[in-house]
C-alpha cells in the first residue's frame, strides 16, 4: 500500500515535470537576424497609447540604485507605395543610475546618470503578426513649442521604494502628454516629473529632490520612422 507521503511525492514530481514540459518548448535562443524588416512608411499618424502604458522598477545593488521606466505609444502607418496599414508600437526607456556616497541623504551630492533608449516594433494590422523590432537613435535637440493641448492618460503615476545605505529611497514619476505646434509641424511632447525622496529611519531626517524629463516625437511622419529627442533639467532640491 502506497503511503500518503509517497503519493504526495509522486504528485509533486508530476506537477514539476508537467510544468517543465509546458515551459521548455517556449525557450528560444536569440537570433541576430530579424524575421522581416519594418516596412518603409508613406505616412505614420500618432494614435495614442494603451490603457496602462507605463511601467517602472527600481533595484538597489550595494551603494547604487537603478530605475528603469518604460512608456508605450502607437502609430498607424501606411506602407509606402500601397494602401496597406501596419501598427508601429514604440517604447521609450528611461534609465536612471545613482551612486551613493557615505551621505546618501543629500540627493544633490549623488552621482547620477540618465540614459534613453527607443524601441520600435511593427505589426501587420490584418494578420496580427510582427514584422520585427529595432532600436532607433535618441537625439537631444528639443523644438520650441506653442499651442499645446494636454492629452488624457489613464494611469500617469508610478512609484518604487528601495533601501540603500540604510536609507529608504522612493522614486516617483508623474507623466503628462501634450500635442503641440512647432515650426516643423505638430509633435507629441511628453513630460515626466521625477520626485526622489530619502527617509532615514534612524534619525527621522528626510530630503527630497526633483527633475523634469522632456521627450518629443512627431505627431505625423511622412518620411522615415518616428524620431525621439529627450532632455532633462534638474536635480532641484525640494524646499
Amino acid at each position: 500500500m502506497v503511503s500518503k507521503q509517497a503519493m504526495l511525492a509522486i504528485a509533486t514530481a508530476v506537477v514539476v515535470l508537467s510544468a517543465f514540459s509546458f515551459s521548455a518548448p517556449l525557450l528560444r535562443a536569440a537570433s541576430a537576424s530579424s524575421p522581416s524588416p519594418i516596412p518603409a512608411p508613406a505616412s505614420c499618424t500618432y494614435t495614442g497609447h494603451p490603457t496602462s502604458p507605463l511601467s517602472q522598477t527600481t533595484v538597489a545593488v550595494d551603494s547604487n540604485t537603478v530605475t528603469k521606466h518604460a512608456e508605450k505609444e502607437l502609430y498607424n502607418c501606411i506602407i509606402s507605395g500601397s494602401t496597406k496599414h501596419y501598427i508601429l508600437d514604440t517604447t521609450t526607456y528611461t534609465t536612471i543610475r545613482e551612486a551613493f556616497s557615505d551621505a546618501p541623504i543629500n540627493p544633490i551630492a549623488i552621482e547620477e546618470q540618465i540614459h534613453f533608449a527607443f524601441v520600435e516594433c511593427a505589426k501587420d494590422a490584418a494578420t496580427a503578426t510582427v514584422y520585427s523590432c529595432q532600436t532607433e537613435a535618441v537625439g537631444s535637440t528639443l523644438a520650441t513649442t506653442s499651442s499645446c493641448s494636454e492629452l488624457g492618460l489613464g494611469f500617469p503615476q508610478e512609484m518604487n521604494t528601495v533601501v540603500v545605505n540604510g536609507v529608504a529611497k522612493t522614486i516617483e514619476s508623474q507623466k503628462e502628454i501634450f500635442k503641440c505646434s512647432t515650426s516643423n509641424g505638430p509633435i507629441i511632447e511628453e513630460l515626466i516629473i521625477w520626485t526622489i525622496a530619502f527617509d532615514n529611519p534612524t534619525d527621522g531626517s528626510a530630503q527630497g529632490a526633483y527633475l523634469v524629463e522632456t521627450c518629443q516625437k512627431p505627431a505625423t511622419i511622412t518620411t522615415g520612422l518616428p524620431l525621439l529627442n529627450c532632455g532633462v533639467t534638474g536635480n532641484f532640491l525640494l524646499p
